[in-house]
């Protein structure tokens, strides 16, 4: 994952943190540690 971050950097100078969401806590978001950060990302996510 770091270099396709560091990719996204070189090719358009934004830095991004990717996360590695399991499609088990992505369906149900409840059951991740912070459910409040899946629905942000789900709302603000870019999908790459």
């Amino acid at each position: 994952m770091a270099e396709l971050a560091y990719d996204v950097f070189l090719d358009g100078g934004i830095l991004i943190q990717p996360v590695p969401i399991s499609l088990r806590d992505w369906v149900n978001p409840e059951r991740y540690p912070r459910p409040g950060f899946l629905r942000n990302v789900a709302r603000e996510g870019i999908i790459l």
